[in-house]
């Protein structure tokens, strides 16, 4: 736990390993050592059709979905703030200045989650 699923558009993986950038993630979140790194989960997923704003350039975008147990107010804001940052910062390094829409949000997973490791 948690669960990270990365959206992103498909030029987005023009210019980004998809590989680089899952583990970037996955780095971001186990750094703020509020998760253990055996739980972190993290895939990412390529649409191939987006409609991203108005349309009129080569606008890309990452949507990150943070899905874990539920933590307090600050904690949530402290994660989601951290690897939006980190996100930015990673894909300005790399998109050259190609415009791109970060965003983060989180979900809480209630008490019916179950799992196990087999």
């Amino acid at each position: 736990m948690p669960h990270i699923t990365i959206e992103c558009s498909p030029g987005i993986l023009d210019r980004v390993d998809s590989g680089t950038l899952v583990r970037h993630v996955h780095d971001s979140l186990e750094a703020l050592q509020v998760y253990s790194v055996s739980g972190l989960r993290c895939r990412l997923y390529s649409g191939l059709c987006w409609c991203i704003g108005d349309m009129k350039d080569d606008r890309q975008a990452v949507h990150v979905t943070i899905r874990a147990r539920k933590r307090p107010p600050e904690v949530r804001r402290q994660i989601m703030e951290s690897l939006h940052a980190a996100l930015k910062l990673f894909l300005m390094e790399r998109l050259a200045g190609a415009p791109c829409l970060v965003s983060v949000d989180m979900l809480d997973l209630d008490d019916c989650y179950l799992t196990a490791s087999i």
